[in-house]
């Protein structure tokens, strides 16, 4: 669905007419919530544009995705050196160590701890940033669950903007029946994430190597 289709959904189910700006401050609200609740498998992304050199020290910028919203547990440098993160303000203690890196979001930067022996590409999963929605621009998640958007909006619209009691009684409604797509969207990504390590529980990394823990281990 484009914002239009989502906007026309949301004036019919609330039944009156709905102020485009008021809607795409919605929009944009619900999608954002969405999206910040967990790490979606549509949202996982891959960064291999920043490498790392011999004279890198623990104060060495790199430049982080633009539409990167947070990281991983792991980052790359080459094929085989992991690299965990660790907290900015704790980047002095590390500095002499090797396996580390550290995010500074107020400059979009993170800086690796342990320069390769030679030039290396970093390669960096992150989860991703999604454009704002504006009239003419659909979501990036599957349509099928595009619904989702409207009802949330509908719900906070009929709940607290220019309710009246029939509205407020509506609202509750609306916000079970976003409920019930939530519900399918979590499931939906709960079956990718399964499909993606093998139908195993979780991923362990042991002895710098990424392995998957099958359920029968548990």
């Amino acid at each position: 669905m484009t914002g239009q289709e989502t906007y026309d959904f949301v004036e019919q189910i609330i039944d009156e007419s709905m102020d485009e700006t008021l809607f795409t401050t919605l929009l944009n609200t619900v999608k954002d919530s969405v999206e910040e609740d967990r790490d979606w498998e549509i949202l996982k992304a891959f960064d291999s544009s920043q490498s790392a050199s011999p004279g890198d020290t623990y104060l060495t910028a790199k430049t982080l995705p633009s539409d990167f919203r947070r990281p991983m547990d792991i980052l790359y440098v080459g094929v085989d050196a992991l690299y965990k993160p660790i907290p900015f303000e704790s980047k002095y203690v590390y500095r002499n160590r090797n396996g580390f890196f550290y995010i500074d979001y107020a400059n979009d930067q993170f800086f690796i701890i342990g320069s390769p022996g030679s030039a290396q590409t970093i390669n960096m999963p992150y989860i991703k940033t999604t454009d704002e929605l504006t009239l003419l621009t659909s979501w990036t998640f599957p349509e099928r669950f595009h619904k989702l958007l409207g009802f949330m909006i509908a719900g906070y619209y009929t709940a607290g903007v220019d309710a009246d009691n029939i509205y407020f009684r509506m609202s509750p409604e609306h916000k079970m029946t976003a409920q019930l797509i939530r519900k399918n969207l979590e499931e939906w990504n709960s079956r990718l994430t399964l499909n993606a390590m093998d139908n195993s529980a979780s991923p362990f990394v042991e002895n710098n190597q990424i392995g998957l823990l099958n359920i029968g281990d548990l």
